[in-house]
């Protein structure tokens, strides 16, 4: 008869150094709203938006989030109250308190005329929340 024996094998301490922060703005899609009309399985976010959606998520991922503040609406990030939106939040984001550490408000960049993609901001996270491709959750000001 042989004895099983596991053997535990101790995982290596991950030590960060103190001097490194987080800069740059980092993007999660657990959170995005359920409403189709407003995430990926929107008619509206074909291949022309998908490409446009990279790009847009590649170019902001590349810069400081300081950086990105501070660029115009058009190209950076715009903030717009939550009252003003017209979509569904994720019940599993509120529910797991993330918004109450996120910055006020929600966050919206643009990708060219394609579309919006709003978000809320956790330190130098993006949590897209809702991807609009109709120009309809809030009002454009046309």
């Amino acid at each position: 008869m042989t004895k099983k024996i596991s053997i535990k094998k101790k995982q290596p301490k991950i030590i960060i150094p103190r001097h490194f922060t987080q800069t740059k703005l980092t993007f999660n899609f657990s959170f995005l709203t359920h409403d189709k009309k407003y995430n990926f399985n929107n008619h509206g976010f074909n291949k022309n938006v998908k490409s446009t959606f990279l790009n847009t998520l590649l170019r902001l991922s590349f810069d400081d989030l300081i950086a990105i503040f501070n660029y115009p609406k058009e190209t950076g990030l715009e903030r717009i109250d939550e009252s003003e939106m017209h979509f569904s939040l994720n019940a599993e984001f509120v529910n797991s308190d993330r918004d109450k550490d996120c910055l006020d408000g929600l966050w919206v960049f643009r990708m060219n005329k394609k579309g919006r993609v709003i978000g809320k901001i956790q330190n130098t996270t993006f949590y897209i929340m809702c991807i609009d491709t109709s120009f309809d959750v809030y009002d454009h000001g046309k």
